[in-house]
Order: structure tokens, then sequence, then C-alpha cells
């Protein structure tokens, strides 16, 4: 081929990729975001929620390296539920210990935090009327 035809294709190709990118990211950006859990420990977390009603948890995380400081929109339809049930929600770190609490309410636009260390955690959950309730984390190895 000559070189006119290869540099036309390659701006066809990087436009449509740019296109595919720029939709992909719109797209997720509309998708229902009904939580938002921030991680504020000093390390990056794989974070689960399951309905508490749930024998198991997920063999998937939620939330996959949600780093210190960052944090991640979950919806219901991630974790089968919806807004006003029971979840329990764990996150486990990088050295496998675990940061649970169980059996607590989850409402649209909740603001979950995990705050802490290894020797003392805390879920503060921060409602969209502004009422905060705290949680000790049971923190224990990843079994």
């Amino acid at each position: 081929m000559n070189r006119k035809i290869l540099r036309k294709l390659a701006f066809v190709l990087t436009l449509a990729l740019a296109a595919a990118l720029l939709f992909g990211a719109l797209a997720c950006e509309t998708a229902p975001k009904d939580i938002t859990f921030k991680n504020e420990l000093s390390v990056p977390v794989n974070i689960y929620f399951s309905r508490a009603d749930d024998d198991e948890w997920s063999d998937s995380p939620t939330a996959v390296n949600v780093r210190s400081g960052s944090s991640v929109g979950i919806g219901f339809s991630q974790i089968d539920s919806e807004s006003g049930k029971r979840f329990d929600i764990g996150a486990i770190d990088g050295a496998s210990m675990n940061y649970d609490v169980h059996d607590t309410v989850l409402y649209t636009g909740d603001l979950v935090v995990l705050s802490g260390n290894t020797q003392s955690a805390v879920y503060t959950i921060t409602r969209a009327d502004g009422t905060v309730t705290e949680l000790s984390a049971y923190i224990h190895p990843n079994d």
C-alpha cells in the first residue's frame, strides 16, 4: 500500500479508537451509582458488598484496588439488591486483612468511608440527609 493510504487508514483507526474510548467513558459515567465507597486506609483494598442474608461473600469483589483516598461508585444492581436492604460490607487489603461490618442498611445516596488501620477501623456511613453512623469494623486475617 502506498503511504498516503496508510496514513489515512491510521487516522481513521485513531478516530475510531478515540470515539470508542469516549463512548465507553460516557457510558460508565451514566450508569447508576447508588452508593459511594471511599477508602481512607493507608493501603489499597478490594471491596465487597453482599446482601446480609447471603451465606457467603461473592467470589468477585464489587470494586478492585480502591487506593487510599480514592472513591468508587457502586450501583445496587452490581450487588443484586436495592436501596433500604441490609448488607454486609467487607474490604481486604494487600496483606489479606479483612475489615468487615455486617447487617447494615444502605440507601441511595449513602457515602461509606472506611478509615483506620489494622488495629482499629471504622466504617462511617453518611446518609443523603446528613445523618452519620459509625460502625466498628471486625478486623481479621483473610480465611
